[in-house]
């Protein structure tokens, strides 16, 4: 081989090694990118994540994301939570890994560090109160083949008024996220040891909170699959002895699939012990399901849904609007909502419970329909002495009236109770069974019955309900 051909061959070489940290680059965004589509568009996720900045380089690019937390959405105010992240994210195929340190590199698309932005004066904050500006770091990896791993970590953070103590506001966090190559199926969990704080009077503390997820994407763009949540015990208490609710071992799980061109849902609750009020239950246990609902429907009905997170109070009514004009589509196959199971252990009995209920049809399309679309029956059994309980609790919200005593006052409860039961068991609404209570309900053909007895409904202003008023 001349000379001429081993320069040749040389430059080549050279030339492909060193384009080829920018070419992984470029598909190290497009990743990057279809990542933070993915996390926003799935519906068991509450987050949005927007691209703010995007600048690729040679070895190396930088991003700036927004972050966006949805805990809950009203017409007055939405109620999210923002903020912002900063990316490293340093290109392959051989990544390295830190800067000046030549001995440690990765095989990989790109490795990407990221970390809350802080101004500097919320780092100066932040270090005031908690000692630490480095509550958060995730680091990921796009692999060779294109699957995405994610690390997570947070901090353990102390209050500076629990300085000195063994109190720890948040305990920090960790978790685990796998977006295979073809990014159809999302894994993860994720742990938070704990927190412990106390707001407005009330202590609050949780103990080992874990979240999974196993989620596999449809040609249509759902997310179907398993969501499960398990909490060790969490806690409220007023004062040194006053503990209005305690609950330990809970488990809740969410498991959605699709068969032709329907979507369910069945869910289960578990709660090993609530203590509440003095007094102890449980176990408790609620099973639940949601069948037939057509999946285009479903795949709107979460894009509108969506939207309206991120819109203002203002431009929210209209999302509402049309998601109001999405029930007929929803309801067109018949839907199906079934609790099977709901039952709670207490020391006089088992409260019982199970609701099954079918409404819609293919030709369904006003309220005045739906209404009569609606079969539904419903079945409680309560005991009679935590019937009482409840009672009590709801009767004894009011105030102390003036110049009346505590003893005055529980008189007034009692004789309440006793007046309210007794009317109801004359009119049929509760039915005496031992030492049970029961109650069943029926809907059907737009008439409500309780035990057997006709019951009168309220009266819906149908005329300004339509998506279009």
């Amino acid at each position: 081989m001349s000379l001429r051909k081993i320069i040749l061959y040389v430059v080549i070489l050279a030339i492909l090694i060193g384009s080829a940290p920018y070419f992984t680059g470029y598909l190290a965004q497009i990743k990057f990118q279809d990542m933070v589509t993915i996390f926003s568009d799935i519906e068991t996720l509450p987050v949005n994540i927007d691209i703010l900045e995007y600048h690729r380089g040679w070895r190396a690019s930088y991003a700036k994301t927004r972050v966006t937390l949805f805990a809950r959405t009203t017409l007055e105010k939405p109620n999210n939570f923002s903020f912002i992240l900063e990316h490293d994210i340093r290109h392959g195929p051989f990544v390295q890994l830190h800067n000046d340190n030549y001995k440690d590199w990765r095989f990989a698309r790109a490795v990407i560090y990221s970390q809350l932005y802080l101004t500097d004066k919320a780092k100066e904050i932040l270090k005031t109160e908690l000692g630490d500006t480095e509550l958060l770091n995730l680091n990921s990896q796009i692999n060779i083949d294109g699957a995405v791993d994610i690390d997570i970590q947070g901090k353990a953070l102390q209050l500076k008024e629990h300085a000195g103590t063994n109190r720890s506001a948040w305990q920090g966090m960790k978790g685990h996220w796998h977006l295979n190559f073809d990014m159809k199926n999302l894994t993860g969990e994720m742990l938070f040891p704990g927190f412990d704080f106390d707001l407005n009077g009330i202590h609050y503390d949780a103990r080992n909170i874990i979240y999974e997820v196993d989620l596999i994407r449809t040609p249509d763009n759902l997310w179907p699959g398993k969501v499960v949540m398990n909490v060790e015990s969490f806690n409220t208490s007023q004062g040194p002895t006053n503990t209005p609710l305690n609950i330990t071992g809970l488990t809740a799980n969410v498991v959605a699939t699709t068969h032709d061109t329907m979507f369910d849902f069945a869910g289960l609750v578990h709660v090993a012990t609530i203590f509440s009020h003095q007094k102890q239950y449980g176990p408790m246990d609620y099973m639940y399901s949601l069948k037939n609902i057509d999946a285009h429907a479903i795949v709107s009905y979460f894009d509108l849904r969506q939207k309206m997170r991120l819109a203002s109070p203002s431009e929210q009514i209209n999302y509402y609007r049309s998601m109001f004009a999405l029930i007929p589509e929803i309801l067109k196959y018949q839907p199906e909502f079934s609790v099977d199971k709901f039952q709670i252990h207490t020391e006089a009995g088992d409260i019982q419970g199970k609701v099954h209920m079918v409404m819609g049809g293919n030709d369904v399309q006003q309220p005045q329909q739906i209404v009569q679309s609606i079969v539904a029956n419903m079945q409680l059994i309560l005991p009679k002495s935590t019937f009482r309980d409840l009672l009590q609790y709801q009767y004894s919200q009011q105030p102390l009236l003036p110049n009346q005593t505590a003893q005055d006052q529980t008189q007034q409860i009692n004789q309440r109770i006793n007046d309210s039961i007794t009317h109801w068991l004359q009119d049929n609404t509760l039915i005496e069974k031992d030492q049970n209570y029961i109650i069943n309900a029926n809907f059907q053909d737009g008439k409500f019955t309780v035990n057997g007895q006709a019951q009168a409904l309220p009266q819906v202003p149908w005329s300004g309900a339509g998506a279009g008023h």
